[in-house]
Order: C-alpha cells, then sequence, then structure tokens
C-alpha cells in the first residue's frame, strides 16, 4: 500500500486491530431469533392479507 493509502484507510475502517472475528462472534451470539422470526410472521401475514383482499 502506499503512504496516501494507509493514511486513508482510517476513512474506511472503523477498527485497525486483531480482534475483527471477536467482534463478529459476539454481534451473532446477541441477535434475537425470536424477534427476527417473529418479524417474519408479521411480514407474512401482512402479505396474505393483501393478496387475500387486493389492497
Amino acid at each position: 500500500m502506499t503512504e496516501e493509502e494507509l493514511q486513508a484507510k482510517g476513512m474506511y475502517f472503523a477498527f485497525q486491530d486483531q480482534n475483527a472475528s471477536q467482534r463478529i462472534h459476539d454481534v451473532i451470539q446477541n441477535i434475537d431469533l425470536r424477534a427476527i422470526n417473529r418479524e417474519k410472521r408479521r411480514l407474512i401475514v401482512r402479505a396474505a392479507f393483501r393478496i387475500i383482499f387486493k389492497r
């Protein structure tokens, strides 16, 4: 990388360490799957009502 690219990388990357895998793991562990499933169910029901009642 050129010196200019090295200086500019701070604009694109929030972190410059070796802990990316740990941060990704932590985020995945904290995902509330029940909330995601609940949201998907809600969207499916809304879509079905739109099809049935042609809104």
